[in-house]
């Protein structure tokens, strides 16, 4: 009985050890996991989808690697998704001005034209609004799309209507309302240094932004184009 009772007592401890390295051996490969998609997300410059199975496989792959029995991989393990087809990846280094990131872009096969980047960059106000960091961009994309991700900014068309005798002040506060311009002051600032600030032209306008401040105004103080429904009451079909 005693001796049965030993055997019992054996095979419990031994069964308690293999449990605990089982957790030891879990934890630890969990650790690795995390650690690996740290890693390939770092080599990459983004986040990865690498997947416990496939840190399984890259596991299994070391350990036949370790033991003689396979050569070593000639490229790292990755999915398929961390490269899409329909995706362009790429980095904005920090200190970049808009020289710089239009050779990106245009390496990129993003832009087309570095002149014609630069004239739109400056049309739409971007100039000091690039965003430095990792982008991706759909093969495709517009320019004015892209210059909208890598700025931070949004693509949007205003309509609105302006009073007769409307200063540069009151279109400014009105343009920041509605999140056509970013700030009343410096508009009405740019006005004046246009000698425009008392020559905008009431009635209804629709612009696209983001727009350089000295284009909305010069856009704003020539004739505007009158609303659909205005223009065919003033033009009736006979």
């Amino acid at each position: 009985m005693n001796k049965l009772n030993r055997v019992s007592a054996f095979f419990l401890k031994l069964l308690g050890i293999i449990i605990i390295l089982l957790v030891v051996l879990t934890l630890a490969f969990i650790v690795k996991w995390r650690i690996d998609h740290l890693y390939l997300s770092s080599i990459e410059g983004r986040d990865i989808n690498f997947t416990i199975i496939e840190e399984f496989k890259k596991t299994r792959q070391e350990l036949l690697v370790y033991l003689g029995k396979e050569e070593p991989p000639r490229k790292k393990l990755v999915t398929e998704e961390e490269q899409p087809k329909n995706i362009v990846s790429f980095v904005i280094p920090q200190g970049s001005d808009r020289d710089m990131i239009g050779k990106i872009l245009l390496e990129k096969g993003l832009i087309s034209d570095e002149i014609t980047y630069r004239e739109l960059v400056d049309e739409m106000g971007l100039v000091n609004k690039f965003q430095y960091g990792n982008y991706e961009i759909p093969k495709g994309a517009k320019v004015k799309e892209v210059l909208a991700k890598i700025t931070g900014t949004k693509l949007k068309t205003c309509e609105f209507s302006i009073a007769g005798g409307a200063n540069g002040d009151e279109v400014g506060s009105l343009l920041e309302r509605i999140g056509v311009i970013e700030s009343a002051q410096a508009f009405g600032q740019e006005a004046k240094n246009m000698n425009r600030y008392n020559s905008f032209v009431g009635g209804y306008y629709k612009i696209e932004v983001p727009r350089k401040l000295s284009l909305i105004i010069e856009e704003l103080t020539t004739t505007p184009n009158p609303p659909q429904e205005q223009a065919e009451s003033e033009n009736p079909q006979p």
